[in-house]
C-alpha cells in the first residue's frame, strides 16, 4: 500500500487536497509519482479525516 496526498482540481468547486490510496500494481504507480504532475484517476471515493480515494486506475 502507498498513500500520496495531492491538490484535486474540479470543475464544479475550488482546488481540494485529496489523500490517494493504491494496493497492489497501484501501489507502485502512486510511488512514481511526481511533484508538479497533472494525472487522472479513478476509484472509491471515501471520507475518514479528509477526502481519500482508492485507486483503481491512473492515466
Amino acid at each position: 500500500m502507498a498513500v500520496a496526498t495531492m491538490q484535486a482540481q474540479s470543475e464544479k468547486r475550488s482546488d481540494y487536497p485529496l489523500r490517494v490510496a493504491g494496493f497492489d500494481e497501484m501501489a507502485l504507480s502512486v510511488m512514481l509519482l511526481q511533484k508538479g504532475q497533472v494525472i487522472t484517476v479513478t476509484g472509491k471515493a471515501s471520507y475518514w479525516q479528509g477526502y481519500q480515494l482508492a485507486v483503481s486506475s491512473i492515466a
